[in-house]
């Protein structure tokens, strides 16, 4: 459903720009970067409970941090630093582990039952990717949850706009439906998922392919364990309990069959893709 489809059901309606003072008497919506807001009074229940499934609420804001990512003030202190959007099972736990074992914290917030929101400070000791990867794998270990987190990019707050935020929200809500294995993701793999994921259905070469290389299980394992080990032949051989001359064997097969190498990094990411959608 679009902002003109909700427009014709609730015309008395109204729709604000990011940023823009709000009343917690409306029921206050983001759809398609722009806050939709319909009084109370005019909703019922299973009406309130049904569009907060749809789209994301939005709610006054308690942290000044959040208010300066929607655009409502200013920054609290100039810095630079990086959102981490996530969603777990275990929210009063993550917050705890977060607070405790993470540096460099500017703010820890929820934003509705499930998700929330870590400003980290640009610091000598931020984690990278595949650090956080292995720290988020832990914790649900250990708290018996599942977390899925999407760590934005680096912004400072001089130059910061609320659109970046309310992209990478975006972007966080379409991993929720669409994450594949792992737990942490960034920018270059959700424009990937994002972008090209209608391609592999709308062009016919493609669909054919990702329906020819479903049929083989073990063609997938294959291609996303040289894909992770960004073609290494020995790392790939140990990730998959195979002597790598069985590697060399399964590859060669597969290449003849799909007329394609899978040593040229190209030809490696566009069947890593076919793999994963």
């Amino acid at each position: 459903m679009n902002i003109q489809k909700l427009k014709s059901l609730y015309p008395n309606g109204k729709t604000h720009a990011i940023g823009e003072k709000f009343s917690d008497s409306q029921l206050n919506l983001l759809v398609e970067n722009q806050m939709f807001s319909i009084d109370k009074k005019e909703l019922s229940t299973s009406e309130i409970g049904l569009l907060q499934s749809m789209f994301e609420p939005i709610s006054q804001p308690q942290n000044e941090w959040y208010s300066f990512l929607l655009g409502q003030t200013n920054a609290p202190k100039n810095t630079s630093f990086r959102i981490i959007h996530y969603q777990t099972s275990a929210q009063d736990s993550l917050e705890t582990f977060l607070s405790d074992m993470l540096t460099g914290k500017l703010a820890l917030f929820p934003i509705g039952e499930k998700e929330g929101i870590y400003i980290e400070k640009t610091h000598s000791a931020s984690f990278s990717i595949e650090e956080y990867q292995e720290f988020f794998a832990a914790l649900d270990n250990d708290l018996s949850a599942q977390t899925l987190v999407y760590v934005g990019n680096f912004y400072d707050t001089q130059s910061f706009q609320t659109d970046f935020f309310l992209s990478e929200r975006d972007n966080f809500h379409y991993l929720s439906q669409h994450a594949q294995e792992k737990k942490v993701y960034t920018l270059s793999e959700v424009f990937l998922y994002k972008n090209l994921a209608s391609s592999f259905n709308d062009v016919a070469m493609l669909s054919y392919l990702k329906s020819k290389l479903k049929a083989h299980p073990d063609y997938i394992e294959l291609i996303q364990a040289l894909w992770k080990n960004q073609g290494s032949l020995a790392q790939s051989a140990k990730d998959l309990y195979l002597h790598r001359n069985s590697l060399q064997y399964k590859i060669k097969k597969i290449e003849e069959e799909f007329a394609i190498s899978l040593r040229n990094m190209d030809d490696l990411l566009l069947f890593y893709l076919l793999s994963i959608y």
